[in-house]
């Protein structure tokens, strides 16, 4: 019995916002009536497999758009990687001098330990710098 107050789908309405047309609902209930017990659980499963990949198709898009639009990655923009470097740069010479003027206070070790801090950080540079191109 119909409702007065609710509206009538049309076959090409869609249930709950998914790619699934009110007919192909329809269709699977009345499939599954019209099968009997023996493949009513055919028919449901095909129905929920259908259902199933309109909703992955849906998330899928819902990613790509995502993905691509709200979050470019650095190595995707040039112009954005350069900067990273400069900024990387700019923080291990900081390191360099400070780590060189604490060695300073060591005696006679200092000039060994600054030594060996500037070569941990060369090769470190060098390891970014490979990574980012």
């Amino acid at each position: 019995m119909v409702e007065p107050n609710r509206p009538q789908a049309s076959p090409d309405d869609e249930i709950c916002g998914l790619d699934v047309p009110v007919d192909e609902v329809a269709g699977a209930v009345a499939a599954r009536f019209a099968v009997g017990a023996d493949d009513e659980l055919a028919v449901i499963a095909e129905f929920l497999d259908r259902t199933g990949k309109a909703i992955d198709a849906r998330v899928d898009q819902r990613l790509a758009e995502h993905v691509t639009v709200e979050h470019p990655t650095p190595r995707e923009d040039p112009g954005a990687r350069r900067h990273m470097a400069g900024k990387f740069a700019i923080v291990t010479i900081l390191l360099g001098i400070i780590a060189t003027t604490a060695a300073n206070t060591l005696g006679s070790a200092g000039p060994a330990v600054a030594v060996t801090a500037w070569v941990v950080i060369a090769v470190i540079n060098l390891a970014f710098i490979s990574r980012v191109r």
